[in-house]
């Protein structure tokens, strides 16, 4: 059975079929150290290389001394396997031999490295052993497109054979060319990957204000959790922050396209459709030109496409 993977610094997204239907989730990347007998483990808590962790959820209500956040690459290769293990524990899966699970050309330098890192490990005396399947970010969401055409989602693609894939994630931003229905695999490098340009901006900002207005400390995942709930919960008492994000959102959307214009105005101005993807995607004004597309659950879109990849 295959479970599918969107491992990204701010949530790690899921998909799978459970012999019915195509199952979709996810939980934040983040993990937290916690003090546990080894012998006697919590039935939350997991174990890996000597050490106790909450993972997803559970590691937002720790200590913010005890938070690991996935916020740069090798922390995403040390903590994958707990993740991993997180979403098979939540989801009852007994039968997982086999991950799709996509990674960023930023880091294509370590695409070896993670292979390995995630193909086999040892958690809570479980060993888990996988055939692993590794594709560029943002090749999901052509894969998804291609494979759903019919779906009403994405009518707007029917017929459509040159475009361009903007994948927004909480850390980089990744381009994805497509010519005459094929993926342009050349074009697939660090030149079209960029980091510190995704959703985390939006979080320090965030973070920043926090910090200044409240005089309170957060994490960034924390941060992002307050961005998607227009808010947050402290002592009880609910702080609204809805015309903070609305702000925040709309200067990073005008960032981001400026951004674009810069680096790939010609191609905004020469593809058929330029279609935003990923979690970055929800703020991206589809006004902002007649060639622009976004879609509904675009965050789901790269892990919807890495379960459907059939490795040609």
């Amino acid at each position: 059975m295959r479970l599918a993977l969107d491992i990204g610094f701010g949530h790690t997204k899921y998909a799978y079929h459970d012999g019915k239907q195509m199952i979709i989730g996810k939980i934040p990347s983040v993990v937290a150290t916690t003090v546990e007998n080894l012998d006697d483990l919590s039935s939350d808590v997991l174990e890996y290389d000597g050490t106790t962790y909450y993972v997803g959820n559970l590691a937002l209500k720790s200590k913010k001394k005890d938070i690991i956040e996935i916020d740069d690459y090798e922390k995403l290769e040390t903590y994958s396997p707990l993740l991993i293990a997180q979403v098979i524990k939540e989801n009852n899966l007994t039968d997982i031999t086999e991950i799709s699970c996509g990674l960023s050309p930023a880091h294509k330098d370590n695409n070896a490295a993670y292979k390995s890192a995630i193909e086999h490990f040892i958690i809570s005396k479980n060993e888990y052993n996988f055939k692993i399947s590794l594709l560029p970010q943002g090749v999901g969401a052509v894969k998804c497109i291609q494979g759903n055409i019919d779906n009403k989602n994405f009518s707007s693609m029917k017929g459509v054979k040159d475009y361009l894939i903007v994948d927004i994630g909480f850390n980089t931003t990744d381009m994805v060319f497509v010519f005459g229905g094929n993926i342009q695999k050349g074009k697939i490098s660090k030149d079209n990957s960029f980091e510190n340009t995704g959703v985390t901006v939006i979080a320090k900002n965030m973070q920043d204000h926090i910090r200044k207005e409240y005089d309170k400390s957060m994490t960034i995942d924390q941060c992002l959790e307050t961005i998607m709930k227009n808010g947050f919960l402290h002592r009880g008492e609910w702080f609204d922050m809805t015309d903070v994000v609305a702000k925040f959102k709309y200067e990073y959307a005008k960032q981001t396209m400026n951004f674009l214009e810069k680096n790939y105005g010609d191609e905004f101005d020469n593809m058929e459709k330029v279609c935003f993807v990923g979690g970055g995607a929800y703020f991206i004004d589809k006004n902002y030109a007649k060639n622009i597309e976004v879609f509904a659950n675009s965050e789901y879109m790269n892990v919807i496409g890495n379960l459907i990849f059939d490795n040609k």
